[in-house]
């Protein structure tokens, strides 16, 4: 799944909807499938996304940002 043009227009129609005092109007059921569909297709496009860090990437990581609060680690008991 890409993010064109075309996936653009379709999620900012599913902005809600208000009636004429500001209240939001709930989904029709075919709204909401759509709605459902589509966030499902948006988990499954990112589940494809490899990981492609190097090993021991996320404990460099936590010892950077440690290392720029020694007053206070935030990590310290994960590395």
């Amino acid at each position: 799944m890409s993010l064109d043009q075309s996936d653009r227009r379709t999620r900012s129609s599913n902005r809600a909807r208000l009636d004429d005092r500001g209240r939001i109007i709930p989904m029709t059921e075919e709204e909401r499938r759509a709605w459902a569909k589509s966030a499902l297709e948006g988990l499954e496009a990112m589940a494809e996304i490899p990981d492609t860090d190097p090993p021991g990437s996320d404990i460099e990581f936590m010892k950077a940002i440690d290392a720029e609060r020694p007053h206070r680690p935030l990590f310290n008991e994960y590395y």
